[in-house]
């Protein structure tokens, strides 16, 4: 299958005509619109609206296009090459639209293009700016991007005796089964899900969109499997895109430093659809904006407006990476206004370990965010200490007075992890002696299988070749909310844990009954159980089989920090990142070294954003749609990441007292490369003020060009 997609931002679609593409060699079928009595619509998984539900995505384009790549027909032939060849013969006519005359976002609002709106404050912030000592206020601009995994995606579909079975991946397992059989009129149980190994989903990949319809539907007309595979450019175009915000900012400050109240107005563009995410990034963009700083007061609004671009959903640190970049410049800027060092200025502005747990609530029914567990302060000190701090700020100071454009740039975050509220597995022990543990979220090469089968290696006490985890199961009766927000270490280790406490009872008891003996002095060993005169083996005890639970009204929230380093080169602008570091709390580090390989990865992919990605259109016209166009970061670009996990505090929300590591090296990457910046030339309290950081706008703070082209 290869799948025609517009190639114009906004327009009605006037004729498709198929007949050429037909008679083409090796076309079996070329499906549109019409050949569907009723054209599904992709649903919002989490924070469905009213607004946002009337502006969901079909999954061909019926009467008009809004957006590069939005798909039109399908081309189904026997070969990539005749399937690719066809897509040319597709002729579609279309009438070019103006922005004023497209009806997006459903016109329900009123504004006709206001999809989503989000308003969050506590205290008198009013009040403390009219009376604040310093107000420091900027406007900042974050450029789209994309998660861009190694691996585009692919999918296959075929149907079996009533039966839709779909080999791709997903993260969310019931939510596409539920999907797919509310597409197709089946039931639930009818879709089979196959796992796929892939190396990250980058919150990206895994969601539900057009294709996963397209393609078990070809599969169904064409009563045989069918196979898809992305190119770069119609992935460029068509997944998740996210980051294209616009903020104005402010906060205030006291004379001595202390951080008061912060206001931010939020401009939100989230395309021309709303996908499955719904309303969750207007809410994580006032949720995340805090921080780890004792506010008086808050003042937030995020508005989400349509546009005629890809639609715009998560990628890896969601809304959070943009919230840190804004707050943590005015940070910066404010502490250039008064003179004080940027640490410690953050140093006295944290949350205090004695006001653990912090909960911030907002007024009316905005709810809360509730920092469970913690050490800020002694967390920062720690991170300190590893680095070296004073040293290394001695020696940047004398590279400064030596005249080097060097500079050091912090970011303090805070990370939320846990979403979700419940996770349940199964765990079962079968005759030959092997325990498997089954769960819906999926190993998506996070490290998800070894991590958990150490698990319950662990508190089980059976030899961990004997156990085995198959992740991304569909398991009848049991709960499963997907693999995002760095939630399943937590979940569906909290959930072994207790599937293992099922076990470990069950096991007891069965061999107590086989042994004649009192469940009080059976012990559970590597090989079975043991009792005062004999003992049973775990094939004996089979089969066996424990449903674990676990239950979490609310995230928890994990302490970040990042160093960035870099030197500017005067001649063109252009940023080379010396050395970044990354500490995390992570409450508990079940896997030391899968911990500091998630922190790494996510701190490269945050460089990138910092330093490189950015989407461009041209009048809604997509201009970085290939790898020529669309800069990442290189490995010459990225130097050794130094991370460092430490364990100031369990969480109190979870009975490992973990906190998700996922997302954590990325969300504050991007403030502390562009402070860093603003560090080496100068400039820590004016001008940058756009991610990402471009050797344009740096020549132009160093070299002091006015915007009509003369030097001050």
């Amino acid at each position: 299958m290869m799948v025609v997609r517009s190639p114009l931002p906004r327009a009605t679609i006037d004729d498709v005509d198929v007949s050429a593409a037909l008679e083409a060699p090796g076309v079996l079928g070329v499906l549109t619109a019409r050949n569907l009595d009723r054209v599904p619509r992709i649903p919002i998984r989490v924070g469905p609206t009213a607004q946002l539900q009337e502006s969901l995505q079909p999954v061909l384009a019926v009467d008009q296009v809004r957006y590069v790549g939005e798909p039109i027909a399908i081309v189904l032939a026997a070969s990539p090459s005749a399937a690719s060849d066809a897509v040319s013969l597709v002729h579609v006519d279309l009438t070019t639209l103006s922005g004023d005359s497209q009806d997006l976002g459903g016109g329900t609002s009123s504004s006709p293009h206001l999809l989503d709106e989000v308003e969050a404050r506590f205290g008198p912030a009013t009040e403390i700016f009219a009376g604040a000592d310093l107000i420091v206020e900027s406007e900042f601009h974050t450029s789209r991007r994309t998660g861009l995994p190694l691996e585009t995606r692919q999918l296959v579909a075929e149907w079996r005796a009533g039966e839709l079975h779909v080999w791709g991946v997903t993260k969310f397992v019931e939510f596409t089964r539920r999907t797919l059989a509310d597409f197709f009129g089946i039931s639930v149980s009818s879709v089979v899900c196959h796992r796929m190994d892939v190396g990250g989903m980058f919150g990206v990949r895994g969601e539900v969109y057009p294709e996963d319809f397209l393609v078990p539907w070809a599969a169904r007309v064409m009563g045989r499997p069918v196979r898809w595979d992305e190119g770069r450019r119609e992935h460029l175009l068509s997944i998740n895109h996210a980051g294209e915000q616009h903020h104005q900012a402010r906060v205030a400050i006291d004379a001595a430093g202390r951080l008061l109240a912060l206001e931010d107005r939020v401009t939100l563009e989230l395309g021309a659809y709303a996908r499955p995410i719904g309303s969750r990034l207007p809410h994580i963009i006032v949720e995340t904006l805090p921080g780890p700083y004792d506010w008086a007061a808050v003042d937030l609004a995020c508005r989400g407006f349509a546009n005629n671009r890809t639609p715009v959903g998560t990628i890896r640190g969601p809304a959070a990476f943009e919230t840190a970049f804004v707050r943590e410049r005015l940070i910066d800027m404010a502490a250039s206004r008064l003179g004080i060092d940027p640490v410690e200025m953050r140093r006295t502005n944290l949350i205090r370990h004695e006001s653990i747990p912090h909960r911030i609530s907002f007024e009316g029914s905005n709810g809360s965010i509730a920092y469970d567990s913690g050490d800020f302060p002694a967390s920062l000190a720690e991170f300190e200490k590893l680095v070296g701090w004073d040293s290394l700020r001695e020696a940047i100071a004398k590279r400064q007075a030596a005249g080097e454009a060097v500079g050091l740039g912090w970011a303090m975050t805070m990370i939320h992890s846990g979403l979700g509220k419940a996770e349940s597995v199964v765990l079962e022990l079968d005759t030959s002696g092997t325990f498997l543990l089954r769960t819906s979220a999926a190993e998506v090469g996070q490290g998800l299988d070894s991590t958990i089968a150490n698990l319950v290696h662990e508190h089980l006490g059976a030899p961990l070749e004997c156990v085995t985890v198959e992740s991304g199961e569909a398991v009848e009766g049991v709960e499963g909310n997907g693999t995002f927000s760095s939630r399943s270490t937590i979940f569906v280790g909290g959930a072994a844990l207790d599937a293992v406490q099922g076990i470990r009872k069950i096991a007891t008891e069965r061999a107590a009954d086989l042994l004649g003996a009192s469940t009080s002095v059976i012990q559970l060993g590597p090989n079975g159980a043991i009792g005062p005169r004999d003992e049973v083996s775990w094939k004996e005890l089979a089969p066996l089989r424990s449903v674990g639970h676990l239950r979490m009204p609310e995230p928890t929230y994990g302490f970040a920090v990042h160093l960035a380093q870099v030197t500017v080169e005067r001649e063109t602008g252009e940023v080379v990142l010396e050395k970044l570091w990354v500490g995390y709390d992570c409450g508990r580090v079940l896997n030391p070294i899968g911990v500091i390989e998630q922190l790494t990865g996510g701190a490269v992919a945050g460089v990138s954003g910092a330093l490189h990605e950015r989407i461009v259109f041209d009048e809604d016209m997509p201009v970085s749609a290939s790898l020529a166009d669309y800069v990442l970061a290189r490995a010459a670009d990225v130097p050794i990441v130094r991370c460092y996990a430490f364990e100031a505090e369990p969480s109190a929300g979870n009975p490992l007292g973990a906190k998700g590591a996922g997302e954590a090296g990325t969300i504050g990457a991007g403030a502390a490369v562009a402070n860093a910046v603003a560090d080496a030339i100068g400039d820590a309290g004016s001008s940058l003020c756009e991610l990402p950081v471009r050797p344009a706008a740096v020549f132009a703070v160093m070299h002091r060009w006015t915007r009509d082209g003369a030097h001050v």
